[in-house]
């Protein structure tokens, strides 16, 4: 319990969103319509710090991106799509990249292409299929 300046609660206060809002403003010592007076903003502000926001400091887009293949699942893709192009599996090696990129939250933008590579694959695979019976 904090009696330092005059300030008798406790802080941080436990599971203040579980309190209801009068049982609030009797833990923080304050009126609902009329708050704190300047002289108690001052207090709590010295003994507390300013209500301030702390920027901080913002990656780079890189930073972001690298940060999503920092995952062990992501590896094993890199993993099977590079064993994919190595054994000639193209359209496997493709999806699996896709698969990769999606990780990055780029879904708006590969949505599209996705839909469209499935598609183009699955008539290439048709088309491969059916002249393998014609032969």
């Amino acid at each position: 319990m904090l009696k330092e300046q005059n300030i008798a609660f406790e802080y941080p206060i436990k599971k203040a969103s579980a309190l209801t809002v009068e049982s609030l403003l009797k833990t923080l010592l304050t009126d609902k319509d009329k708050g704190i007076s300047d002289a108690e903003a001052s207090k709590r502000s010295a003994k507390f710090g300013l209500n301030i926001y702390k920027s901080q400091k913002q990656k780079s887009i890189w930073q972001m991106v690298l940060e999503q293949f920092n995952s062990p699942i992501v590896y094993l893709l890199f993993l099977e799509a590079f064993a994919s192009l190595y054994f000639k599996n193209n359209i496997e090696a493709i999806t699996i990249f896709m698969v990769i990129l999606i990780n990055f939250n780029m879904k708006k933008i590969i949505y599209c292409f996705l839909i469209c590579l499935f598609t183009f694959s699955g008539l290439f695979h048709l088309s491969m299929g059916s002249k393998l019976y014609v032969n």
